[in-house]
């Protein structure tokens, strides 16, 4: 009997790419093929072979139909199946098959053919389409895949790209740091050249304001004899101090026994005085020359001032602002028993000539004395706030403290000026403004406003740096004629000093000396004191010691200058003529006037004329020697104030004047201002110095108009009479 296997299913090949048709008919051709290849097997085998085959291939293919499987391989295996039916109902000996095996035979036929048909080719339609959906996905995927790749090579170029613009960044900026550090270097190079340039200059400067002690010619050959001071223990900061007091005017003024306040609490009831006065004259005295123990007056001293009573070092300005106070106290005559306190002073909202004057009124309610007319002056301080608003307060001072710069060297001159110039105070401590009411970071200036008859000096030397104290050795070049008109602003007088007294201090705050220069009253020689050593002084006075200088005003009261812009003619006495708004005259310099303050007539004489002002201005001296800068319009000439009406002079001084004839009433005329709106003028006060001041309103409703001008400390109402276009230095 022929050998009866099942299909060898795996050895059909499915491409990926064949259609469901093209593996239909590939299936058929391969099923027929092979079918017709085995036909002589079939021939030799007998229908119960061919039969039981069936049953053992069915069940096979129904048991492994149950498995998910690939359907084409089941399908496959059916169609063979099919064909052997077919093939077994040509056979001859199919009628000898039983009716149970036909019936079966028929059934798993139609039920072969029936899953062919049906059942299996509608798996395998799924099958191809989800083969096709698979192929789309995978399509899809790699697609995507590709497109990730893509996406990620995109991302590296421009990672790669950005990393190469950050190296190019960083390249150019190491380029321009490169430049800019050679850029610096050269720039700070140049500085340096500038500076050391800078230095040079200032140290010839310097030198060429040195001076020398053997050099001053003295006054007199006469010989004064000069007393040491004996160190009780570290007392040189008192001996120092006595010894620069000598020149000044108050050892002369104790001598002659001023009258003592021994009601003022706060005196010593006349016993600093009286030591004062007593060792002034011990030190005065020209037949001997020893040495003076200065035991009796730090005694004393010392009770009032208990740091002084003992041996320890001390500071010769301190020791200098408590003699001053005491002998301050003893001879104050406004000092009662009960203590009352100076009447407050507003510090805005009039002029600064008004202001100052009543500080010092205010002071001099509880405090005079001849140390103060001596030593005192009055300090401005001026906080200006952003709204232009200008408070000002004035104090009484008898020594000027000098800040000292950075610098190596530097003048007095310098450290004066850097003293007045301008300072913007700290935002985190600012200033509430009296008009505006904001809190501000105020620009502060401070300024001598009156000048003392002996002006102290104290150079800050010693300064708290970084938790403790150290000491500036700077050089400061002081000359011996100090000029200080341009520093004391409420002067109208120049103000031109003399050196009389140094106090100098050699070491550091551990240990240290303190030696004084005195210029002789008589002879002009320079003395070097130290204790009890006195030698006449040699060589340059100690530019990088000299702690406190005391200079002395020289005599003589000469007005302060004027910068005018261009030099005017001067009309010669008594040439007048009539003003181009023919509301005034005008005087010549040295023309006696008169004019109206209130209901009493005041003579003057005039001074200076200023022929550029609308209209001209006069500066004016009063019986008492002050001035005052007055408009024309409101000047006489003598005899004439108080009339309705002022003639025009005649060119003759003894030609007599005529009577205008009366004109006839006008019609009301429209006023027309001199001066507009935001213009900038010269406010001419009844008493004091012209301000600059800002039109700020005008009132045209009456004739002459009137005006609102803001001055520095505050608005004001005026009359266009009291107004300026000429500003005077």
């Amino acid at each position: 009997m022929a050998d009866l296997t099942v299909y060898d299913r795996d050895c059909i090949d499915i491409s990926a790419e064949m259609t469901y048709d093209q593996y239909i008919g590939y299936i058929k051709d391969s099923v027929n093929k092979e079918f017709d290849g085995r036909k002589d097997q079939f021939a030799g085998a007998t229908v119960t072979q061919i039969v039981a085959f069936l049953k053992r291939q069915g069940l096979e293919v129904q048991e492994q139909g149950r498995v998910n499987k690939v359907d084409w391989v089941y399908w496959h295996a059916f169609r063979f199946i099919v064909c052997m039916l077919e093939h077994l109902r040509t056979h001859r000996d199919y009628k000898k098959i039983g009716p149970k095996d036909r019936t079966y035979v028929n059934t798993f036929g139609a039920e072969a053919m029936e899953l062919c048909e049906s059942n299996v080719s509608n798996r395998l339609t799924t099958f191809f389409e989800t083969r096709q959906a698979k192929a789309l996905i995978a399509k899809e995927e790699a697609d995507k895949a590709a497109a990730e790749e893509r996406e990620k090579w995109a991302q590296h170029e421009a990672v790669l790209q950005e990393r190469n613009r950050i190296r190019q960044l960083r390249q150019q900026e190491l380029e321009q740091r490169k430049r800019d550090k050679a850029k610096a270097r050269a720039e700070e190079l140049q500085r340096k050249k500038e500076r050391e340039a800078e230095i040079r200059k200032r140290q010839a400067m310097v030198a060429a304001l040195r001076w020398e002690f053997h050099l001053v010619k003295p006054k007199s050959t006469r010989q004064q004899p000069r007393r040491g001071l004996v160190n009780l223990g570290n007392t040189c900061y008192m001996n120092s101090i006595l010894q620069m007091l000598i020149p000044t005017r108050l050892p002369e003024l104790l001598l002659t026994r001023p009258q003592i306040n021994k009601a003022n609490p706060l005196s010593s009831r006349g016993a600093v005085t009286r030591v004062a006065a007593q060792l002034f004259k011990e030190l005065k005295r020209q037949d001997t020359g020893t040495a003076l123990d200065p035991s009796f007056f730090k005694n004393v001293l010392g009770e009032r001032y208990e740091p002084f009573a003992g041996t320890s070092q001390q500071c010769a300005y301190e020791f200098l602002n408590v003699l001053l106070d005491n002998l301050h106290e003893d001879l104050n005559g406004k000092r009662g028993e009960v203590l009352v306190a100076a009447p407050e002073v507003p510090t805005s909202g009039k002029p600064v000539e008004e202001l100052a004057k009543l500080a010092l009124e205010s002071y001099e309610t509880c405090n005079k004395s001849p140390v103060m007319d001596e030593f005192g002056f009055l300090e401005s301080s001026a906080l200006t706030c952003n709204c232009g608003n200008v408070s000002r307060k004035f104090s009484m001072e008898t020594v000027l403290q000098l800040q000292l710069p950075k610098a190596t060297c530097t003048t007095l001159t310098d450290c004066i000026a850097a003293y007045g110039g301008e300072e913007q105070l700290d935002a985190e401590n600012p200033w509430r403004c009296d008009r505006c009411g904001q809190m501000s970071a105020a620009k502060k200036q401070l300024s001598m406003y009156t000048a003392p008859k002996v002006l102290t000096i104290m150079l800050k030397r010693f300064r708290n740096k970084d938790n403790f104290r150290d000491k500036i050795v700077s050089e400061v070049t002081f000359p011996q004629d100090l000029e200080m008109t341009d520093y004391i602003t409420g002067s109208p007088y120049e103000n031109k000093y003399e050196l009389v007294s140094i106090v100098n201090h050699d070491g550091s705050l551990r240990g240290g000396h303190y030696t004084a220069h005195v210029k002789g009253e008589h002879d002009g020689r320079w003395f070097h004191f130290s204790d009890t050593s006195v030698n006449q002084a040699i060589g340059t006075p100690k530019f990088t010691q000299a702690y406190v200088l005391m200079y002395k005003l020289k005599p003589g009261k000469v007005a302060r200058k004027r910068v005018v812009a261009a030099p005017q003619p001067v009309p010669s006495l008594p040439q007048v003529r009539q003003a181009e708004d023919g509301d005034g005259v005008v005087y010549a310099v040295g023309s006696d006037v008169e004019y109206m303050e209130g209901d009493k007539i005041v003579t003057a004489k005039v001074v200076f004329v200023d022929y550029e002002a609308d209209p001209i201005a006069y500066v004016i001296r009063l019986p008492d020697e002050s001035e005052r800068c007055i408009e024309g319009t409101m000047l006489f000439l003598p005899g004439q104030a108080g009339r309705a009406a002022i003639p025009t002079p005649s060119p003759t001084p003894s030609a007599p004047i005529p009577t205008p004839a009366p004109a006839p009433t006008p019609a009301p005329a429209v006023a027309h201002p001199r001066f507009s709106k935001g213009e900038h003028v010269m406010y001419i006060p009844s008493t004091g110095r012209p301000e600059p001041a800002i039109v700020k309103s005008i009132d045209v409703s009456i004739n002459p108009p009137s005006y609102v001008v803001e001055l520095r400390g505050g608005e004001r109402h005026t009359e266009e009479t009291r107004l300026s276009k000429k500003v005077f230095e």
